[in-house]
């Protein structure tokens, strides 16, 4: 939020401007998404901070200036928290990295938020689709979420009105009831929040601002041990069924695996460069690439396929 009232610039630890070593025109007005990108490779190149980011300023700007935000911003907890650590923007750096923060796809929906499974809706991120294009744009992920949950809710509503109850398959809610109960039977056994950090730390270094074919290789083998080896294995130390929060850890845990497995197949399907999808491998946009990438699950495999993206309101320039 800081970023975007004011604009900073970035030094790295030996006190460089680094932006304009890889994006000359725009420096530091760079995007987001270039900036996290030029701040990764200054990390890799060790000119790095201590902890693994760069160093974002404030001071060039004036005084007044920065206290007419801060004002503004009074009671933001953020604030409040460099305040309690003596951090002084009108003079000191704040330390920063990247960091993931949103889903690039999701469910495939119509306008009325309904997915292809009958009475399914899905909202936000879970149904973004293909609606973000390359990049998502600043700002608008809470706007999605209020927008879309009215419109799902209220077509979610209209639909109950008619709707006559559906079967229930008793046997695949047996089976999941026995997947899910069975895991606190375990005795023994990894404990989620270390499969959980591995698989971020696959997917930090192979499937990052930068990807390549052998990378993303690397870790579908490695995902491929984990979800082999360690995920029938994982155990919560509290056996309670109600509020136990590792058990819901475990459950997350099988679930970031098939989310980054289908995050690194589709990375190594798109044999371009666009947006946030940068492949070192193939570092040019491909104008036959202007497609969706859909994922199913077939059985236990999973199946990627291209789609046809629909251009019939609008058109990206030749230059994109």
């Amino acid at each position: 939020m800081l970023w975007i009232y004011l604009h900073p610039i970035f030094y790295n630890r030996l006190g460089e401007r680094f932006l304009e070593r890889y994006y000359p025109d725009t420096k530091d007005w760079s995007t987001r998404e270039a900036a996290a990108r030029a701040i990764a490779k200054e990390v890799g190149a060790g000119r790095g901070s201590p902890r693994g980011g760069v160093y974002m300023s404030f001071s060039h700007l004036p005084k007044n200036l920065i206290d007419n935000f801060l004002e503004g911003a009074s009671g933001v907890h953020f604030f409040e928290k460099l305040k309690d650590g003596n951090v002084d923007i009108h003079y000191d750096a704040l330390e920063v990295a990247p960091a993931a923060h949103y889903v690039q796809g999701g469910c495939w929906i119509n306008e009325r938020c309904e997915t292809s499974h009958a009475r399914l809706f899905a909202v936000g991120e879970v149904g973004s689709g293909g609606k973000d294009g390359a990049d998502r744009l600043a700002g608008n992920s809470i706007t999605f979420c209020l927008a879309m949950g009215y419109i799902a809710g209220r077509e979610a509503a209209k639909k109950a009105r008619w709707v006559s109850g559906s079967e229930i398959d008793t046997g695949e809610v047996q089976r999941i009831s026995t997947k899910c109960f069975s895991i606190l039977k375990r005795k023994n056994g990894k404990r989620p929040i270390e499969i959980k950090k591995a698989v971020k730390a696959i997917m930090s270094t192979y499937a990052y601002l930068e990807r390549d074919e052998e990378g993303l290789k690397f870790a579908l083998k490695k995902l491929g041990e984990i979800e082999e080896n360690d995920l029938p294995i994982m155990a919560p130390i509290a056996k309670d069924k109600t509020f136990n929060l590792e058990w819901m850890d475990v459950l997350e845990a099988i679930n970031m695996v098939d989310v980054a497995k289908m995050v690194c197949n589709a990375a190594l399907m798109r044999k371009e460069s666009n947006g946030l999808h940068q492949r070192s491998d193939y570092p040019d946009h491909d104008p036959n690439w202007l497609r969706h990438i859909t994922i199913e699950k077939i059985g236990k495999e999973m199946k990627l396929s291209k789609e046809p993206i629909d251009l019939s309101i609008i058109s990206p320039s030749k230059e994109v």
